[in-house]
């Protein structure tokens, strides 16, 4: 047993394993600059829900949080933001990067 005091010293934080990409997608949408920000929500509108679908039914080396991976594949693309095909290609690094 963790008293509440203990996890505030130690920055512990529950994040619940079932959780949708939605809040993580919107967070990481606002960082993005304005210009960017349009042509973003209609690649991962296309393809976000798909890949993490996809990437959903094959095993990991890692266990790995659902928003663990979430974060890892917009990490990948964070710099990628300059064609739809460079996207594309961080998006499917970041999903693969814990696949067996």
């Amino acid at each position: 047993y963790v008293s509440p005091a203990t996890i505030s010293r130690v920055g512990m934080l529950h994040i619940n394993e079932e959780m949708d990409a939605k809040p993580i997608l919107s967070t990481w949408i606002k960082k993005r600059s304005d210009e960017s920000r349009e042509i973003i929500v209609v690649w991962i509108k296309k393809y976000f829900d798909k890949a993490l679908s996809l990437r959903n039914e094959i095993s990991q080396l890692v266990s790995t949080s659902q928003a663990s991976l979430i974060q890892s594949a917009l990490s990948y693309t964070e710099n990628a933001l300059d064609s739809e095909n460079s996207f594309l290609l961080r998006l499917a690094k970041g999903f693969g990067s814990n696949m067996k």
